[in-house]
């Protein structure tokens, strides 16, 4: 994490991999401007998907905690996460009667600007 106070400017890169798996086994990719498809890559698309998911294995997550052990003010570094925003209790709506939830999704947004 180092210091909080010394951030980097992020310069995006000009072109990048597009991919979008089409559902059949298949996926569409773009770069370069140059198209590709077929079976090849979808598992290029599920390779990257995979190694990126693999960052968030509780195995793979670095431990945090503060670098001399006393606290300087710093927030940069903790012991533990704010998750309050993940533990919040919310209420579920009331089921709806099936004459009710057909109205709603018969909705459409066609008058909305």
């Amino acid at each position: 994490l180092g210091n909080c106070n010394n951030l980097v400017t992020y310069n995006p890169q000009e072109d990048f991999l597009k991919l979008i798996m089409c559902g059949d086994g298949t996926a569409l990719g773009f770069r370069f401007g140059i198209p590709l498809y077929g079976t090849w890559v979808w598992n290029l698309k599920d390779h990257i998907d995979r190694k990126f998911m693999d960052l968030f294995d509780v195995k793979n997550l670095p431990v945090l905690t503060k670098e001399d052990g006393k606290d300087d003010g710093n927030d940069c570094y903790s012991n533990s996460y704010d998750t309050s925003q993940y533990d919040a209790v919310v209420e579920k709506p009331p089921q709806l009667d099936a004459e009710h939830a057909g109205k709603l999704l018969l909705r459409t947004d066609d008058d909305v600007d």
